[in-house]
């Protein structure tokens, strides 16, 4: 539904619209702080726990539990490109294969 709305909304007009004496929506602007709130608290909590298992873990592959497993291995290295050395050593270069990729509006919530 998210990925819709950007395409039906895909720029702001620059106005502001005041929802403050709007019940319903107060509520939902209400929930949805108090929802990431939760969110932030959870991913806090998995994150001990996951650094737990893998400091229990050590240099072990995989850990069987009596309701599954987890397996922690190493990725294979990745090849980037070094795009600041590319432009220090070939602005023109750069400059003709660069593509705009349009802007997109993003949802930040402030309370």
């Amino acid at each position: 539904a998210g990925a819709a709305l950007r395409y039906l909304f895909p720029s702001d007009a620059g106005t502001v619209l005041d929802l403050a004496d709007n019940p319903t929506m107060s509520a939902q602007f209400d929930e949805l702080v108090s929802l990431r709130d939760t969110l932030q608290q959870l991913y806090a909590r998995e994150e001990l726990i996951k650094q737990q298992i893998q400091q229990a873990m050590g240099e072990a592959t995989k850990a069987v539990f009596a309701n599954g497993h987890i397996t922690w291995k190493r990725s294979k290295d990745a090849v980037y490109l070094d795009t600041e050395r590319l432009i220090k050593d070939q602005p023109g270069l750069v400059e003709r294969y660069q593509q705009v990729r349009p802007g997109s509006r993003r949802f930040i919530i402030k309370s």
